[in-house]
């Protein structure tokens, strides 16, 4: 059978701290069934291994091993420092962009659409991103990576701050170094929203779960790393998960296509 989708835009979905790509497709099934016909979705695995993360289990319980981007509270063996996880990071996401190429699939590579700490990562991605445009250093022969390029938006599901840096450029005051292990919702991370000054320009739809334990990080993620021509918000009554219900799926799909029009 021919896949349809081959031809269009492609969304990288990056999952949460502790799931894998099975279980954000899962979990993502009502998004995608609305965006479907306007979007191809490229799921993949983070490549450290890690206990499972909040809401996962029971439901989840036999579809691991469960993964993550970055070191935190249930993953705290990751012998690597920050380059080796950005290493790791790169690895994964570059490898997935080839498998899909490989695959015969040729839509421009467009967006990305993170969930938690995924979410994050794609804040961070688009982060470094700019940081790279605008460099007037010379590129080094390695930094030609299609990690850091093309992408004209991220839909953030539950994001929260920090930032991660994803070279030494983007290191600085209110930026996680990738090596630096913190709860899953970023106890211990000190931030001052005054020290963030670099704002991400390109747009961002931000979804918010008001009974999310990540709140008010997740606010701190979009006013504090985001600048308002370019970032949006959508609530919805829920806690820590991606939203399923029909309605306001609807508000996410029109205000990504509201976006891309």
């Amino acid at each position: 059978m021919i896949d349809s989708s081959l031809h269009l835009p492609r969304i990288f979905c990056l999952h949460g701290g502790g799931t894998n790509s099975f279980v954000f497709k899962s979990q993502a099934r009502s998004l995608i069934r609305q965006l479907g016909p306007h979007f191809r979705f490229i799921f993949t695995n983070a490549p450290f291994v890690s206990d499972a993360g909040p809401n996962v289990l029971p439901l989840y319980k036999d579809c691991g091993p469960f993964r993550t981007w970055l070191p935190w509270a249930g993953a705290e063996n990751i012998a690597t420092d920050k380059k080796g996880v950005i290493a790791a990071i790169e690895n994964s996401l570059h490898q997935a962009m080839e498998d899909d190429d490989r695959k015969g699939a040729t839509g421009p590579w467009v967006g990305l659409l993170g969930f938690s700490q995924g979410a994050k990562l794609c804040a961070s991605l688009l982060f470094e991103q700019q940081l790279r445009a605008h460099s007037t250093e010379p590129p080094h022969p390695n930094e030609s990576k299609r990690c850091y390029k093309g992408w004209k938006f991220a839909l953030l599901l539950h994001g929260i701050a920090p930032l991660v840096a994803l070279s030494e450029e983007g290191e600085g005051e209110g930026m996680q170094n990738a090596d630096q292990i913190l709860g899953l919702f970023s106890e211990g991370f000190k931030f001052e929203e005054d020290k963030a000054k670099r704002l991400l320009s390109t747009p961002t739809i931000h979804v918010h779960g008001l009974l999310d334990p990540g709140l008010p990080l997740g606010r701190k993620l979009l006013s504090g790393y985001c600048s308002e021509k370019s970032a949006s918000v959508l609530e919805w009554e829920g806690d820590h998960r991606v939203p399923v219900k029909s309605d306001f799926v609807q508000k996410i799909t029109i205000a990504i296509l509201d976006l891309v029009s």
